[in-house]
């Protein structure tokens, strides 16, 4: 064999003995991990009156989760159906019934349940290497809520009406979002894909997202409005 047809062989087998490519490995799932601040509306059902306010001031709660996909079509770009769950907490002081703030500490909880489906424009970031990933979802949203007393209770009162009503339920709704990820493996390729190799992560992305939360039941005029629009930030891991 000629010198250069032994180079070229060499090369070959070379080629073929390197490990596959982050990229090249099979994409079937997303992970985010996701934090944000989130400040439910309760004070805009209200023409006067404003509890949230009065108990928690102008503090918001951080909402910390997960979201968890399974990629359904993967050609120009990906589709994705899954569920996310959120938690936070936002701490504050109880009001007597003059409105007065007293010493006794309150606490509300949040608990935002989601099912949608996701589309992430991700062909431009596999294929020409630009690493930035726009994407947008849609779904429902179920979000328990409940409001602690001062010893770690769930909160009661009684309305004007006479009856006691206990500070705990759970209200439907809806939510949209856009955001944007940055692709983590275009820094360091090589790092990518012993990541890929030892953990079975494909994919690293940095992420912000925008979300609209519509949480009163669909606009029922009994339920606890809870909405708001919002950012998060986080880390997506495609596997």
């Amino acid at each position: 064999m000629s010198k250069p047809g032994y180079i070229c062989a060499i090369g070959l087998l070379t080629l073929l003995a390197a490990p596959a490519r982050a990229e090249d490995s099979p994409r079937h799932m997303m992970l985010e991990l996701h934090v944000g601040p989130y400040k439910p509306g309760i004070d805009d059902q209200f023409v006067s009156a404003t509890p949230y306010r009065d108990n928690f001031g102008s503090s918001s709660m951080i909402l910390f989760g997960f979201h968890l996909d399974y990629q359904l079509f993967q050609k120009f770009g990906s589709l994705a159906l899954g569920g996310g769950v959120r938690f936070g907490t936002v701490k504050g002081h109880a009001v007597d019934d003059a409105g007065v703030a007293t010493t006794d500490k309150t606490k509300l909880r949040m608990m935002p349940l989601q099912a949608d489906l996701t589309y992430r424009f991700d062909y431009a970031a596999l294929q020409w290497g630009v690493p930035l990933v726009p994407y947008a979802r849609g779904g429902l949203t179920y979000a328990l809520w409940w409001v602690l007393n001062g010893r770690g209770e769930i909160a009661s009162a009684y309305g004007s009406d006479g009856n006691g009503h206990t500070g705990r339920g759970g209200t439907w709704g809806w939510h949209a979002a856009v955001g944007l990820q940055f692709l983590l493996d275009w820094i360091d390729s090589s790092v990518a894909r012993e990541f890929d190799e030892e953990v079975g992560v494909n994919n690293s992305y940095l992420f912000a997202e925008v979300s609209f939360n519509g949480l009163n039941d669909f606009g029922s005029g009994d339920s606890f409005e809870l909405s708001d629009r919002t950012v998060s930030f986080g880390l997506m891991f495609e596997f």
